[in-house]
This record gives C-alpha cells, structure tokens and sequence, in this order.
C-alpha cells in the first residue's frame, strides 16, 4: 500500500512539474523574435569559424556538437506566424533546407539564412523533445548572441563547479577523488557547447543539493529525472543518474537494492516527463508527436546508419575511442593511484560487498548503448561521456567503507 500511493503521488508529481514547464515555456516563448534575429545574423560569423562537430582545443574526447547548437540557435529565433504562441512553445519549430539525408547540415544552413543567401528551406517541427532549455536560451539569446552565450554560461558553469567541488571539499575529502574525473570529463566542452550546458549544470546542482541534504531519497531521483527529461537533448543522461548514485554510495550506509531502486525512481521521472510532452503536443496540436516519437525510437535504437550496419561492439569500441582521448582520464588514474596507495598503507582491501553497485552502475553506459544502439555510434562524439559512470565506480569501489550494507 505505501509503495501504491508513492508511485500515485509521484505520477501526480510528474503531471504537475509538466504542467509548471508547459507554462514556462508559454512565457518565455512571449518574448518578441526580432533582436534574437539580429543575433542570430552575428551569431553566423562566429559559427562560420568552427566545423560541425568541432574537437575544442583541438581535443577530440572534447567535440563540440556545433549542429545542435545551429538547430537550438534556429528555433529559439524562429518567428513562426501559423500558430499561436502557446503551439509554438510545445511544437517548437525551425526553419532548415531539403538535405535531409545529412543529419549534420545545419550549422551551413543558418550562415547561409542568417547571410540572405535565400537558401531553399521550409519549416519543420520538433515536438517530440521538451526542449526546455528555451527557458535561458531565449532570454539570453535576446540581449546578446552565440558568443555572449558562451561567456555567460561558461562563467556559470565554473562558479557551479567550483562550488561543488568546495562542499565536497568541507564534507569529505574522499568525494573529490569521485568527483573531479567527472567534472575534468564534462566541463571543458558544457562550458562552451550550448547542448550540453544543461545537463552539466542539472548533474553539478543535483551533486551540491544531494551533498548538502546529505538524505535524498525516492522523490529526489524522480525529480532529477523529470529535469534531464525537461532540459536535456538526448546527450548522456545516464551520467545524471550513475554518478548521483554513486554519489549517494560514499556518503552514507546504504542498501545494495537502493541503487536499484532509486535507478528506478529515475527512470519513472525520466520517461514519464516525456511522455507528458508527447500527450500534450498531440492535444493541442494537429500533430501525432507520439507516431513520431515511436518512429524515432525505432530509428536510434537501429543496427544502421548511412547505410552503414555495425554491432554492439562497434559502438562501444567507437565510444571507447572518443572516452580515452579526454584528459580526464589521466584525473581518474591519477585519483585510482591515490585510492590504491591509500588502501596499500591502511593495508585495507577494496570492500568486496560494494562489488554490486560497482558493477551496476559501472555497466549502465553498456546498457545504454545496447538499446540505443544508433543513437550511441552516430553520436558517439558525446555518448562516450556516458562512460564516466564506469570510470568513477571503479573509484567509488576503492573509496573508504561507510559501513553499507547488502
């Protein structure tokens, strides 16, 4: 009966926090379009400088998603005028030309639109996605452009993690062995590629509440999973939820069915966040989002792309070689190293009973990639960062005891 009424309430929970997005949405899509087209026109110049998918500091475990930032800049200035603006924030519609069999095409596409090149185009829609990152971008994107941007959020990004590492700091010296891998993996990129902000952002504010709260439970993860299902683009979201849970671990005892649990918990928020979307954006407009989300579904969790077949271990393979090309490897063997000279001369062995949430939470990247199969090898780019869980429960398995339980 408890666990009855908890998952009625959070259901109840998940339909109240759509409700509050659709209305935030419904604001900020009242923001007038014409200054965001004029920086959209400079925000062309410095696009026109970089490539689609751009290695920052010549980095490749560090790429950029320059496409996704073109498409996230073309429809927060879209000024569609054939729906009303409450349709609009839930379709959320852009302009793009007739390639269609290239998938990374925008980036030449807005310098070309923003330049009065009158490139052929026709307006699509995007209502499968929540896309509430809307909520900053256009209010940013309004008073200044795609530079601006950058400096604005990258300066936030740097305070937040700052911070994170500061409370983790004062509360356990041992959490920042777990904790600057991660930030050293997704920071550089989050700060200057406007897909990835804010999921960086939810994972490092999600990391500080739980550390200052010190007990998150059931609704907790519900939350967090609303959240990445409301602001995220489909990037690494596994990452939201691996490195709280092992987050979660080091701090305090704990049940090995917890991490299934809350995974749960997650999951439920996750998924039922996004169906919200799909019920409403059917309601309200004539569009059948769920016919197209179970077609997109199909296509990312496909065994092909471009022609091309590939299997499981093509997509790892592949994501592995993006994942050892970042620097932040070299932190996770570093703080490993750390972590095996301590236990040498406590002349302790890794605690074997946190052998199961090691090994679940270390393989949920692989999970991933087996279902979204598509998604993982076209992508891989940035679904390598989902092998940050892996890397960070190999350290929480040599992290000191709390005492947990099986």
């Amino acid at each position: 009966m408890r666990f009855f009424k908890q998952f009625i309430f959070t259901i109840v929970m998940i339909g109240l926090c759509a409700i509050v997005g659709m209305g935030c949405l419904f604001a900020v899509y009242l923001i007038p379009v014409d200054r965001m087209q004029e920086h959209l026109t400079t925000s062309a110049e410095t696009l026109s400088h970089e490539s689609t998918h751009e290695p920052f500091l010549g980095i490749q475990g560090y790429t950029l998603d320059i496409h996704t930032d073109s498409l996230m800049l073309m429809e927060t200035a879209d000024n569609d005028e054939m729906h009303s603006t409450f349709q609009r924030s839930l379709l959320c519609s852009h302009l793009t030309d007739e390639q269609e069999t290239d998938e990374f095409h925008m980036r030449e596409f807005l310098i070309a639109y923003a330049g009065n090149q009158n490139p052929p185009c026709y307006r699509v829609t995007y209502a499968r996605y929540w896309h509430g990152y809307q909520l900053w971008l256009k209010p940013l994107l309004y008073v200044t452009d795609y530079h601006g941007i950058r400096c604005i959020v990258g300066i936030f990004q740097i305070i937040i993690t700052v911070l994170l590492l500061g409370i983790a700091w004062k509360r356990d010296r041992n959490l920042i062995l777990l904790l600057l891998p991660v930030c050293g993996a997704l920071l550089p990129p989050a700060m200057v590629c406007m897909e990835y902000m804010s999921l960086y952002s939810i994972i490092v504010i999600s990391c500080i509440i739980l550390l200052k709260r010190k007990k998150c439970g059931w609704y907790f993860f519900v939350k967090v999973g609303i959240a990445v299902a409301y602001f995220d683009y489909l990037t690494y979201p596994i990452v939201s939820l691996g490195i709280l849970l092992l987050l979660y671990g080091i701090m305090q005892p704990y049940h090995s069915w917890e991490f299934v649990k809350y995974s749960f918990a997650w999951g439920i928020g996750y998924a039922g966040m996004w169906a919200c979307k799909w019920v409403v954006a059917t309601i309200f407009t004539k569009e059948n989002v769920f016919l197209e989300a179970w077609q997109n579904m199909a296509h990312r969790t496909a065994d092909n792309a471009y022609l091309q077949n590939f299997n499981l271990w093509d997509v790892i393979v592949k994501n592995i070689h993006y994942f050892v090309s970042n620097p932040a490897i070299l932190l996770s063997l570093g703080c490993l190293a750390i972590e095996i000279v301590r236990c040498s001369k406590l002349k302790k062995r890794f605690d074997k009973t946190k052998l199961f949430a090691c090994g679940f939470v270390g393989l949920m990247p692989f999970l991933w990639y087996t279902v979204l199969k598509n998604h993982s090898w076209v992508h891989a780019f940035m679904t390598n960062q989902d092998l940050c869980t892996a890397t960070t429960a190999i350290l929480f398995l040599m992290s000191p005891k709390k005492n947990p339980s099986s």
